[in-house]
């Protein structure tokens, strides 16, 4: 099984995390609280 390389990016502040999947070519900006974080992880 060949598993394709895939990067993320994220951006940390106090506020936010911002986001940025290559494979899905969309940024995505979250709260940087526990509840948020734990959702997008799921």
């Amino acid at each position: 099984m060949i598993i394709p390389l895939r990067c993320v990016g994220i951006d940390v502040s106090k506020q936010y995390l911002d986001i940025f999947d290559e494979g899905l070519g969309v940024p995505e900006r979250i709260a940087n609280a526990t509840q948020a974080i734990t959702q997008i992880a799921a």
